[in-house]
């Protein structure tokens, strides 16, 4: 199944001038990567979660950049990225919590 072309991956983020737009471009990469993978039909709920656990590890990774660009991962990007995380696993009808798919955050 593909996901909808139609939403509008952390567009919070992107409205907001504070989160430079390279670094949220980065942060929508990993989240794309997450969402092609789920587009192979993947319904195991333990490999779901490796999917999300990999997707939030490399976000996690990107915050040193954000902090050194005078930005950081806290709680409107959160906000936004959980927001989007919710929408994919309704969007894929999978039967995992946002906050048990984002449990690798450290943000």
């Amino acid at each position: 199944m593909k996901f909808d072309e139609s939403y509008e991956l952390l567009a919070d983020m992107y409205a907001d001038r504070s989160y430079p737009k390279k670094l949220t471009d980065k942060v929508k990469n990993h989240i794309k990567q997450t969402i092609s993978a789920l587009e192979q039909g993947q319904k195991d709920p333990a490999k779901v979660q490796k999917i999300f656990d990999k997707m939030t590890i490399a976000i996690n990774r990107l915050e040193p950049e954000f902090e050194a660009a005078g930005s950081e991962l806290e709680t409107a990007a959160r906000d936004c990225i959980a927001t989007d995380v919710m929408y994919i696993l309704d969007w894929f009808e999978l039967d995992l919590d946002v906050e048990e798919a984002l449990r690798e955050r450290e943000w």
